[in-house]
């Protein structure tokens, strides 16, 4: 089981991933750290519920969407990038 700690090391380590991806490219123009953590806690909490693949990118999709007002869908370039960035947090992120 997760403790407090654990689950601080986790966010952190997705929260830099995310922030690194920059969907929607507002790290780099300036906006703090913190922009995406909306994102960072939904892609947590479906990691610790062994979400599928699928099942995360529908997430991301959908809350940088709602959240930012950006539809990614069809952008094949961010697309290559975001099954990147899932396969690295599915392979980083211990859920058990």
């Amino acid at each position: 089981m997760k403790n407090k700690q654990d689950y601080q090391n986790d966010f952190n380590i997705i929260q830099k991933l995310i922030n690194e991806f920059d969907p929607c490219d507002l790290i780099n123009f300036g906006a703090p750290k913190n922009e995406y953590d909306s994102l960072t806690y939904q892609i947590l909490s479906a990691l610790y519920q062994n979400k599928t693949k699928e099942k995360l990118k529908e997430i991301i999709f959908f809350e940088i969407e709602v959240s930012y007002g950006v539809d990614i869908k069809e952008n094949e370039l961010i697309n290559q990038e975001l099954e990147k960035l899932i396969h690295l947090l599915l392979s980083t992120i211990q859920t058990s």
